[in-house]
């Protein structure tokens, strides 16, 4: 139907702010090109979005273990501390999905494994199945160093997403929480946070999921 009303926004692609935003809806979780035009590497995308319209999408990208070890390597490390390096950076995300998808399926269903990046997103959209459907959350989004864009935090030793029916647990750690846009500059810190989450390709039987 067309129309509008007094809850019409005037503006459109209006972000969720960096910090506790409470009355989130999880739209959907898709696995496409990280560009529209279809471009990029497959990733696995969170989409959320407020009661006003504002809207937050959070990207996991697919890891690519031996050229972290490559990367790390060169950065100095020996290989074991490279390769214990690149680990966590599985280990990470896995703990951040995790949390996500634990908000809305028992947490001992959270239970799965895959070889590679395709089959672990489309087996995590499957354990998710519509059980994100009306169930509003509260969640916390921080800046990434260096960044004008906001994500999760990279660890879930905290919590940063849980169900609104829940006593607020969340809280902003202003040691490692960027919540204040940063101005972007050339330091090493671009440089190394842009080697380790954009990387993809084959991780088959390398992938500790």
């Amino acid at each position: 139907m067309y129309g509008f009303d007094e809850n019409t926004s005037e503006g459109g692609g209006a972000r969720i702010p960096a910090g506790i935003t409470e009355n989130v809806n999880l739209n959907d979780v898709l696995y496409e090109p990280l560009k529209a035009d279809g471009s990029g590497d497959q990733v696995l995308k969170f989409l959320f979005s407020d009661g006003a319209g504002a809207t937050f999408t959070h990207i996991e990208f697919p890891i690519d273990f031996a050229r972290l070890v490559e990367l790390a390597t060169g950065w100095g490390k020996p290989k074991a501390e490279a390769e214990s390096f690149a680990k966590t950076e599985f280990e990470a995300q896995g703990e951040r999905i995790k949390h996500v998808l634990g908000c809305f399926i028992p947490k001992d269903k959270c239970v799965f494994k895959a070889s590679s990046f395709a089959e672990f997103a489309d087996g995590v959209i499957k354990l998710l199945g519509e059980n994100h459907r009306d169930t509003p959350v509260r969640i916390k989004t921080v800046y990434k160093k260096n960044s004008q864009y906001t994500t999760f935090p990279k660890r879930a030793f905290k919590a940063f997403m849980q169900p609104m029916s829940h006593p607020n647990k969340i809280v902003i750690d202003p040691k490692w929480d960027i919540v204040e846009a940063p101005t972007p500059d050339s330091s090493d810190d671009i440089f190394m946070e842009k080697a380790v989450a954009p990387v993809s390709g084959d991780t088959t039987e390398e992938v500790p999921w």
